[in-house]
């Protein structure tokens, strides 16, 4: 099994799915956020290798959350 840890932040539930089966079956190691706020909470806790961020979340945009992805 891969290593490779990807966080999908994704509030459409259907794309979040699709997104995290795939690259289950592709053998990496999946977590998902629907929101930009369980993305932080989560984001404190946990380290990851890859982010997918949604860039039309509600509340806090993606390009919101892009300083504290990145880590400025």
């Amino acid at each position: 099994m891969n290593e490779t840890k990807i966080l999908i932040i994704e509030d459409d539930i259907d794309i979040n799915q699709s997104l995290a089966s795939f690259l289950k079956t592709q053998g990496y190691h999946v977590e998902t956020c629907p929101s930009a706020e369980v993305g932080h909470e989560w984001m404190k806790k946990n380290s990851t290798d890859l982010i997918l961020l949604d860039l039309m979340l509600p509340g806090e945009n993606g390009f919101g959350m892009l300083p504290s992805v990145v880590g400025i």
